[in-house]
């Protein structure tokens, strides 16, 4: 049976060809020799739909070559991810459900019974055969693949990167991967309980390093997440300090070593005061500011911010209907309180993030950010009800 440009239609209308034969002679003996070749080919083309698994668009150039008997093929190719590939993982809810396998716990036997005794035959001889697969994976930069932790999206990894990897296996069904993704940004959002929603931005040159098993990659990524918030020093005197909480992720997934760290790059006086703490103290410093919006490292007097329920149900609120209202939009509202000694108690109200996903290939993400304040009755001679902030915009 010959192939001649055979060929596979994508959904975006780009196919896939192939080209050689499949010797059909002898039926005990099948073999091929086949080529395949794509350009733009979309792999994934599936719309967010409730219980979707897989939702994106991906597309890839490939290349490879099927050869040999058909149960010990040998195959060899390349592949790569182009630019514009959008992909979601949704990681599914399980339930944990009770099997009942009882009925074979006790089994009645007649040793006198000879119907169920068979002639002893030799054994059949094994015969190895399988797949040998060896498949290079090229990743563009401009890749962007996400994990949603929850089926809503509201925790969720996003990821941009790329890198080279490699995957084989061997006719004994040992497989092993190898390679790089080298991070160029991301973010990961994570909405506990009580607390408000947390963005952490991935810092570029972090990477995901395979070695041979595909489930136990290492790691070695940063992210930071900016928090502002009053510290009040020792002499009660009160000032906004804007901090930045870092999270390092090294070593393997099976034994992932995760640690916090603290910085304050805007003020230098409690910057040299973080620097002289221990690694533990900073991690201490950190997860106050995370649970409760509060700094009490050396020479400050900690207030503990009361509002801070009230801001992550207003928050939670604003995010669950900006989803549901607004399809197609990614919209992160995020809200912090404090006092600004200038101009007295007041409200940041802050659009943390504004992602538009507009569909169709080539066509990017444009972000946003805008910020503002809006103070007490007391306040507003001092410019306490400016709403509009600083606003940037970036692709």
């Amino acid at each position: 049976m010959l192939f001649r440009d055979f060929g596979l239609i994508a959904p975006n209308r780009q196919p896939l060809t192939l080209n050689g034969y499949l010797d059909l002679r002898e039926l005990e003996h099948i073999t091929a020799d086949l080529r395949a070749a794509a350009q733009d080919f979309q792999l994934v083309n599936v719309p967010r739909n409730r219980g979707s698994m897989v939702f994106g668009e991906a597309s890839a150039d490939l290349s490879a070559r099927v050869r040999g008997p058909i149960d010990a093929l040998e195959i060899r190719g390349n592949a790569e991810l182009l630019a514009g590939t959008e992909v979601t993982y949704v990681m599914q809810e399980t339930t944990l459900g009770i099997k009942d396998e009882s009925q074979t716990v006790v089994r009645f036997v007649a040793f006198n019974d000879t119907t169920t005794v068979h002639d002893s035959r030799p054994p059949a001889m094994l015969r190895l055969g399988g797949i040998d697969m060896l498949m290079n994976v090229a990743i563009d930069p401009q890749v962007r693949v996400s994990v949603y932790l929850s089926t809503d999206g509201q925790n969720r990894i996003d990821l941009q990167g790329g890198g080279n990897l490699t995957y084989s296996m061997n006719r004994l069904g040992d497989t092993r991967f190898a390679g790089r993704y080298e991070l160029s940004g991301g973010r990961v959002r994570y909405s506990p309980p009580v607390i408000s929603t947390k963005n952490f931005t991935i810092s570029p040159g972090g990477y995901v390093n395979w070695t041979g098993e595909i489930a136990d990659p290492t790691f070695a990524v940063r992210a930071s997440e900016t928090v502002r918030t009053t510290v009040t020093m020792e002499d009660q005197s009160d000032r906004q300090v804007e901090f930045r909480i870092g999270i390092d992720l090294s070593g393997s997934l099976q034994a992932l070593d995760v640690r916090f760290d603290l910085s304050a790059p805007e003020d230098l006086t409690l910057q040299n005061q973080l620097a002289s703490l221990t690694p533990e103290q900073r991690q201490n410093q950190a997860m106050s500011l995370l649970i409760y919006n509060t700094y009490s490292g050396p020479g400050t007097s900690a207030k503990v911010n009361t509002g801070n329920p009230l801001n992550s149900f207003i928050t939670k609120e604003l995010n669950q209907w900006a989803q549901n209202s607004l399809p197609g939009v990614d919209l992160s509202f995020g809200i912090d309180s404090y006092d600004d000694p200038a101009a007295g108690p007041g409200l940041l109200v802050q659009a943390l993030e504004t992602v538009f996903r507009q569909p169709g290939p080539g066509i990017g993400r444009r972000q946003g950010e805008l910020g503002g304040r809006s103070g007490s009755e007391r306040s507003r001679e001092s410019g306490g009800r400016h709403l509009a902030g600083v606003p940037a915009l970036a692709t």
